[in-house]
Formats: C-alpha cells, structure tokens, sequence
C-alpha cells in the first residue's frame, strides 16, 4: 500500500488486513482509479499487462521495418534510398493523423476496442507490402498501417498506466516502451539473417500477420480499463466483472463517477480540456519536447542503416547497427523506468539530454570506417540507451500530467507532437544526408537534441516520482 491508507479507496485485501479502517470506509463511495493506483498490484492485473506484450513488440517491428528494407528494395526496383523517403513521410503522416485522432477515441470508446481494432488495421496494411510493386502501393500501405499504428499507443499506453498501481507505473510504461524496442532488434535481426538471402517481402509479411492474428484474439479476451468503466454509470456490471477479475472486488459498494475528479461532461471535450490554464504549459512543452525527439530518433531509424551503407559497411553489418542501437535502447528504457520512480520524469529526462547531447556530438565528430566498427557501435549502444530512456521519460511524464478522463488525448496529442517531427525527417534526415553526408546527418541529430535540452528546461515539475504520487 505505499504507506498511504487514508484514502477512499483502500482494497479488500488492505481493509482485512486493518481492521480498524472497515468500518469508518464500509459506506465510503469507492475511487476505482484510487483503487488500482494505491492498492496491490495483483497477479490478475499483470497476466493481463502481459497480454499487450505482442502489440507493443509489434509496434517496433513495423516502425522500423522500412528502414531497415530500404536498401535492398532500392537494388531490387533500380532506385535511388532516396526515392522512399516519400514512403516515409507517409507512413509518419499517417501515424501522425492517427494519434491525433487515437487520443480522443480512446477517451470517449475505452482502451480495448480502438486497440485492438487499430491492431488489426496496421497489421493486414503491413502485411499486404509483402505483395507490393511500386512505390505507390508502398506508400499508400504504409499510410494505413501508420494511421492504425498511431491511434494504437495513446490507448495501449493508458491501459498499462491505468492498470499499474502509482508506484510501479514508471516501470510499466519502461517495459512498453522497452519492448518496442525489442520489436525494433526483432526486425533489424531478421533483416541482416534474411535480407540478403530471401528478399524483403517475408520481412513486412511476417511482421503484419502476427499482430493482426493476436488482435483477433484479444477482442475475445482483453478487458476494458476500469479507470474508463468508473466513468460510466450505465456500465457498472461490466466494471463489477473486470474489477473481480483484476483482484479488487467492487460489488455492492458505491462507485465515485467522477472520471476521477472532474466533471463528466468535461470529458466530452477532452481536447479542449488540455488547453485550459491548468493544463496548457504540461501540453504545450510535452508537444515540442516530443516533436525535436522523434525528429532525432527518426532521422537514426530511417536512414542509419543507409548512411553506413553509403561510408562503406556491409549491408549486414548497417542492419546491425538499428539492432546494437535498439539493444542499448532496451537497457536504457527499463533502467529509465526506476530512475523516474526515485527522480521523476521530468529531471529525468533533463539528465539524459544532457548525455546524450555529449554522445551524439561523438558522432557528429567520428571519422566512419568499417575497420573501427566495434568502437562505433559500442556508442550507438550508449545512444540508443539514452534516446530510449528519454523517450520512457516523456511518456511516463504525459501518463503522469493528465487525469483519466484526459489521459489517451494527453498521450495520443504529444505522440502526434513526435509523429509530425517523423514527418520531418522522413525529408529532413534525406536531404541532410544528401547534401552533407554523415556531418549533416548527426547534425541534425544533434541540433534536434539541442532543442529538447532548451525545451526540457520550460518542462512542468508535476510529473514528481512515482513512489510519492
């Protein structure tokens, strides 16, 4: 219990445990989110984390899977790496197009149908790029699967939030965002096993079908959040059954219908309700910090891979190097996670900028040869555990910053924020290349960077760590 047993909404397991709470809270409306964020943090409630494993590892499969098939469809339709960034706008673009539009869907429709269904979308869109000829199907597939990946995370995002007790939310956000990165060294390792010897096609068709499938599934399976049921009266019987089957019976006490503290008909606006005064310093620094972030880490995903392969590297060994990357991103995200509980968010994310604006002006500086490639990938290891780690850390602070009611627009409108500076270095991350090779390409990182260290400093202090919310 963390210590904090003065609330309304003790569980059953802490009020036997005290005896002398039973009969002064017996008649007490309960706080449904007060009742997962402040008690135990059940079996039950971790099988069904557990059950998001697929989608959040999926997610990373397909955000970069295009990055690292790039060069080999080049070589194989007689193309220029530069003729998809156009593929990689679009896909952002729809990503970018589909947060926006998630965040408000799962505030009004709940968490587990617009995840499940935007599952199913950008699984089948992926999947159908294995069959592909031309840039315009590619384009356009990618689009869909964009639209269906970005209205998937501000809902999968705030099921995980909402089912972790306060404490532990840091880390289960970590251990999301952990395992996108996992989806990331999934795909870069079967793109150096694969690419070279069965093609491209295999790669986006395994990477859509296994989701797409798993979505199938967990529309019979998954239960709704029961922060979101709590602000529904006419849906008590379906809370009464997913708060039995979370560990923390409900049945025959009062519910507080308050969409956890403010005014239900509030909630019907919730993104206006992000621009209100309370509110409107965390979204607008959220936004920009998310913006100049994804913009750096795109520009790496996107176009590494062709950047080495452009110094000289083996096309194996440039798919390696997402993979190395992605590998320290694992570390970096789930040690991020336990940092934020004792830091927060928001200085936790100050102290990683400032690393890694030290480890990206390395490779700003770094004369590129495949005979140094050991030296190189250990700092895109230190890299990619810092760029993850402070990517856990501006999530952690959105779940953190926003009520429940506002909770999947708050994600979902920051992770638009970062979808538009994909966007832009889908171009941006080209054109630096292009007109001034590796200098220009970490210098856009790097100027990126930059302006998250300047942002992170306007940052609201809210998001205070984790063990005292």
């Amino acid at each position: 219990m963390d210590g904090r047993r003065g609330g309304l909404a003790l569980t059953p397991a802490a009020r036997m445990a005290d005896p002398s709470k039973q009969a002064d809270q017996g008649n007490a409306p309960l706080h449904v989110p007060q009742v997962i964020g402040e008690g135990l943090w059940t079996r039950q409630q971790k099988i069904v984390q557990a059950m998001l494993v697929v989608i959040f590892v999926s997610e990373g499969i397909d955000g970069n899977v295009l990055g690292a098939s790039i060069p080999k469809m080049a070589s194989d339709w007689g193309l220029p790496p530069s003729a998809f960034a156009t593929a990689h706008f679009l896909s952002s673009l729809g990503a970018a197009l589909g947060v926006a539009l998630g965040g408000p869907v799962t505030d009004r429709l709940g968490r587990k149908w617009p995840l499940t269904i935007t599952t199913l979308i950008f699984g089948l869109a992926t999947a159908a790029i294995a069959f592909a000829d031309d840039l315009f199907w590619l384009g356009a597939a990618r689009f869909v699967a964009g639209i269906g990946l970005g209205m998937n995370l501000p809902a999968g995002l705030a099921l995980v939030a909402e089912l972790s007790p306060h404490r532990y939310r840091g880390r289960t956000i970590a251990a999301a965002l952990a395992l996108t990165v996992v989806g990331i060294v999934f795909s870069s390792a079967m793109a150096g096993l694969l690419l070279e010897d069965y093609g491209w096609r295999i790669l986006f068709f395994i990477g859509g079908i296994i989701p797409a499938a798993w979505a199938v599934l967990l529309m019979f399976t998954l239960p709704e959040s029961p922060s979101f049921l709590a602000g529904h009266p006419a849906r008590r019987a379906q809370l009464d059954r997913v708060m039995d089957r979370l560990g923390h019976p409900v049945r025959g006490r009062r519910i507080l219908y308050t969409g956890e503290g403010e005014k239900e008909e509030k909630a019907a606006r919730p993104l206006s309700n992000l621009l209100q005064p309370e509110t409107l310093r965390a979204t607008f620094f959220l936004c920009a910090a998310f913006f100049c972030l994804f913009l750096m880490i795109s520009t790496i995903f996107s176009w590494l891979p062709t950047m080495l392969a452009a110094e000289g590297f083996s096309l194996r060994l440039s798919n390696f190097a997402i993979t190395v990357w992605s590998l320290g991103g694992i570390a970096g995200t789930l040690v991020t996670g336990r940092i934020i509980e004792v830091l927060g968010s928001i200085r936790t994310a100050r102290l990683l900028v400032v690393a890694a604006l030290i480890f990206t002006f390395i490779l700003f500086s770094w004369e590129y040869n495949p005979d140094q490639a050991f030296w190189l990938f250990a700092i895109f290891v230190i890299e990619g555990s810092l760029a993850s780690g402070m990517t856990t850390a501006l999530y952690a602070a959105a779940a953190d910053a926003f009520p429940a009611h506002l909770r999947g627009t708050g994600i979902g409108l920051g992770s638009a924020s970062g979808r538009v500076g994909m966007l832009a270095a889908a171009y941006l991350g080209a054109l630096a290349l292009e007109l001034a090779g590796v200098r220009g390409f970490f210098g856009l990182a790097l100027t990126a960077l930059v302006a998250v260290a300047v942002i992170s400093v306007f940052l609201p202090a809210r998001a205070q760590p984790m063990r005292s919310a």
